[in-house]
């Protein structure tokens, strides 16, 4: 008994002082692997009809924050809903994010009423609109006009077009039972009978647009889908695909944040080497070889249910830091570089409440005790993700959506310490994320640093603290590198803007 005690006692002892053993971080900005490209983060713009995109103010704040980009449904199938096209239900959308200065990113869907197949194959609770149209000729004609007019009422402002939305699945595109084997080949014909005519189009008017797809629904069917498309007459200008991590079941489950279960713990599912954000950015990159990639849908979990983390205080802005790191630490050593569009999904995704319970996915809305992203009353409120953006990306911070380079190298000796790095015009930055609940000491190393002065910034974004703190911290200079010494509380993001002299 007294040995099983004293093994106990000296298990804790140990695990006491391994938990205040320093952790060390090193940086090397000595070598520039990977650049990264200039506007990478965006969001989905989300519920049209609520309104939000008439608040300036909020997507003021947004581009700010550093999102740069929107993606939007194109409303196809309500603007063509007659003859005679209803452009007033687009084009206030559009004038707000040219007068915010946020890129809109068009994904031309869906299938108007005098297109819709007889029968209609959606299953029950699917828009019927989503249904695969049945004249494409007809239809890629439309999606063509929808380029003229915005060519002609917004000249240079829609640049990029995708060509419909997650056909990998029934309730993305509703094909007859006797066409779902030949999905794929569906989809491939609508977009070899679109892209060409937009394109076409677009230079009729002088604009150079990109045309891309498929919008996949995850990353795993990337190595049917994407290589086909990429094979496709004109080729895609790039390769689009969505990443969710759980869903209803899983939620279900008992889905938490680190518990002791890996396959319930929404860390180790961001973390897994086979179908984490990393894993899964790799699988869609190699298949689209040289062209450019776009994560344009992504978020915790695909459910309008509340989960263990999409809107969570403490959690959000956790998994939000963590996954952009592993896609940004997806490009060593394997792959040829990062992601150009990161897409959260969504900025403000709430609409007419005829279910209760629901969840609703925003990066705004009412701060209310569910924090459920109502949008009710109108109110633009950040929740706690918005912050992490912020932080990483945002202007006045660690500027990521302004561009820059992966650092060559950043790693940290501890598995719950998580860490990327990247220089820019504002300096250089580096981005920890303990995902863990211990708090620890952090001792950073940055090589390559003679050029910096003798201090740096230091954000904080903690649970209690509502948005982010700075302080200015003393970086003395040592050999050939400079080494600080960091408190990082459990459960915290924190950013370092070293800046060039």
């Amino acid at each position: 008994m007294k040995s099983i005690v004293g093994a106990l006692l000296l298990g804790l002892v140990s695990l006491a002082a391994a938990e205040n053993k320093p952790v060390n971080v090193v940086v090397d900005f000595a070598t520039r692997k990977y650049a990264i490209p200039a506007g990478i983060l965006g969001a989905q713009l989300g519920w049209v009809p609520n309104g939000f995109y008439r608040d300036s103010g909020a997507l003021d704040r947004l581009r700010r924050a550093g999102f740069a980009s929107m993606r939007l449904d194109a409303f196809l199938q309500k603007v063509f809903a007659t003859e005679t096209p209803d452009w007033s239900l687009i084009d206030p959308v559009l004038a707000a994010l040219a007068r915010a200065q946020i890129q809109p990113l068009i994904m031309v869907g869906y299938t108007p009423p005098s297109l819709e197949p007889r029968p209609n194959p959606c299953a029950a609770g699917v828009a019927a609109y989503h249904a695969w149209p049945r004249d494409l000729k007809r239809w890629s004609e439309l999606a063509t006009a929808l380029v003229a007019h915005f060519d002609r009422a917004f000249p240079g402002l829609v640049r990029d077009y995708e060509i419909w939305n997650e056909p990998d699945q029934q309730a993305g595109m509703c094909l007859p039972v006797a066409a779902q084997t030949s999905r794929l080949k569906s989809y491939l014909r609508m977009f070899a009978l679109a892209a060409g005519p937009m394109r076409a189009q677009a230079g009729l008017d002088h604009v150079k647009i990109r045309v891309g797809g498929p919008a996949i629904s995850r990353p795993q069917p990337a190595a049917a889908w994407v290589r086909a498309l990429r094979r496709t007459a004109g080729g895609p200008d790039f390769i689009s695909y969505h990443q969710y991590l759980a869903t209803v079941s899983d939620i279900r489950a008992g889905l938490d944040w680190d518990g002791p279960d890996p396959s319930h713990s929404l860390r180790a599912r961001t973390l897994d080497v086979q179908y984490g954000m990393a894993a899964g950015f790799r699988r869609v990159q190699r298949a689209a070889r040289s062209v450019p990639v776009y994560l344009d849908d992504l978020n915790a979990s695909d459910a309008y249910q509340a989960d263990c983390c999409r809107n969570h205080p403490v959690y959000a802005p956790l998994w939000n830091a963590l996954a952009v790191q592993e896609l940004l630490n997806s490009a060593h050593p394997d792959t040829m570089g990062v992601p150009d569009r990161i897409m959260y999904f969504a900025a403000q995704d709430w609409f007419v409440p005829d279910r209760p319970n629901t969840a609703w996915f925003c990066l705004m809305g009412s701060l209310n005790s569910r924090m459920d992203c109502d949008y009710a009353d109108g109110k633009s409120d950040p929740y706690p993700q918005f912050y992490a953006y912020e932080l990483m990306a945002g202007e006045d911070y660690l500027a990521l959506s302004r561009g820059g380079y992966l650092a060559g190298s950043a790693h940290a000796d501890n598995s719950a310490i998580h860490v990327a790095a990247w220089s820019g015009d504002r300096g250089r930055a580096v981005l920890l994320t303990n995902s863990g609940r211990p708090a620890h000491q952090l001792v950073l190393t940055v090589r390559d640093s003679s050029n910096f002065p003798e201090t740096a910034t230091r954000y904080l974004l903690q649970a209690g603290h509502p948005g982010i703190q700075a302080e200015t911290l003393a970086f003395p200079p040592s050999r050939g590198k400079r080494t600080l010494t960091i408190s990082m509380p459990g459960y915290s993001v924190v950013g370092l803007l070293l800046r060039s002299r």
